[in-house]
């Protein structure tokens, strides 16, 4: 095929990564563009959903981009097997990535997969769904399992709806494991968990960590006094139930709160009362965080995931402005990174910790007095 005259790799995602954006999406379109830096095109294969056939008859279809532009806009699986066999065939074909296999059924992979002989195997563990279907290993949607607790008990998984496939899902997500060359997580906290889960299927592959940003100094962060002013507070990112909204609702309500702090939304999500927000756009500036970080001379975010982040690209961002972050001891990596001392920050075993934290203004500045991170900086290419 003429599409295939050129060095090209293929991505196996989740979703069309030019039509949402959150951190997976925002990886692959980077990793995109630095293969395209070395000549290498990229053709990314996804589900859609479910597309109604006559009255009853319903079939999940599937697209393709071809680099940033869409090539296949709807079309069967059968189709995507023929392309598939076809990129095989052509000597050009560098690699396959599998960036995340979620809304895949995971024997339709297995299948395309099937058919490969040699073309290096990539697949990269953006979180823990190949552990569970609930990729944030949220019990019924309402709380974190516990599953990479040493005393974590399978016994729970009876009780959670994602409980049911469970089995299926680990055995089939076994299979495809089988079949890499190399296993790329994004931080030390997948890479526990998915050995914890999967410790004999990786025996003898290549595995790396391997975090989404690379940094560059910028600078020096100048200091601002904080004595004598109201502190500045932000929430960082789009506002989620599993990245604690409703803790900073409710702290935001507080009347405390309102008179030690001026409180921040930095990011996406619906207006909060008491609350200044700010959104912004990554897609030309990808600093836009950390620059606002800057600008509001915001003194301390706040991160509570109630989950484990297998990255966390806001708290990064809150690294590269400088600024302390505040999180729950479940926050995966986000909490991982400040216990280990990589970024500067506090974890805390429950809200109410928390809460009696920034209710003292003494031990709040203090704490932020004590911060010796006070580099600024850039977020480099991929």
């Amino acid at each position: 095929m003429k599409i295939f005259q050129e060095k090209f790799s293929i991505f196996i995602s989740h979703s069309d990564i030019y039509a949402r954006f959150g951190g997976t999406e925002r990886y692959q379109i980077d990793h995109i563009k630095s293969l395209n830096r070395q000549g290498i095109n990229v053709f990314q294969i996804f589900p859609r959903k479910k597309v109604r056939f006559f009255l009853f008859f319903r079939r999940k279809v599937y697209g393709v981009n071809f680099n940033d532009r869409q090539l296949i806009s709807c079309c069967s699986f059968r189709k995507i097997k023929k392309l598939f066999r076809s990129a095989l065939l052509s000597k050009n074909l560098q690699s396959i990535f599998l960036h995340h296999v979620q809304s895949w059924d995971l024997k339709k992979i297995l299948k395309l997969l099937v058919m490969n002989r040699g073309v290096p195997l990539i697949y990269y563990a953006h979180d823990m769904y190949s552990v569970c279907s609930s990729s944030f290993f949220f019990y019924n949607n309402k709380e974190y399992c516990g599953a990479l607790l040493p005393s974590f008990s399978n016994e729970k998984c009876k009780t959670c709806r994602y409980g049911k496939r469970l089995d299926q899902h680990q055995y089939l997500m076994a299979k495809l494991l089988q079949k890499t060359d190399k296993v790329i997580y994004p931080s030390r906290v997948i890479e526990m968990g998915l050995v914890k889960f999967y410790g004999h299927h990786l025996d003898g592959k290549e595995q790396q960590v391997k975090e989404h940003l690379n940094f560059v100094y910028k600078s020096t962060k100048g200091i601002a006094p904080i004595l004598n002013r109201k502190l500045n507070v932000a929430y960082l990112g789009s506002l989620a139930r599993h990245k604690g909204e409703e803790f900073f609702v409710s702290l935001a309500r507080e009347e405390e709160m309102q008179e030690h702090y001026n409180i921040f939304h930095i990011g996406a999500g619906h207006a909060i009362e008491n609350v200044q927000q700010i959104k912004y756009s990554i897609t030309r500036n990808q600093n836009a965080a950390r620059d606002l970080l800057l600008e509001h001379q915001i003194d301390m975010v706040i991160l509570w995931s109630i989950v484990p982040e297998a990255y966390s690209y806001t708290l990064h961002e809150a690294f590269c402005a400088g600024v302390p972050v505040l999180t729950y001891k479940d926050s995966g990596n986000i909490a991982y990174k400040i216990n280990s001392g990589e970024i500067y920050g506090r974890v805390f075993e429950s809200e109410s910790e928390a809460q009696r934290f920034l209710r003292d203004k003494k031990s709040v500045v203090a704490f932020i007095q004590d911060n010796k991170h006070h580099t600024i900086w850039d977020i480099q290419e991929f």
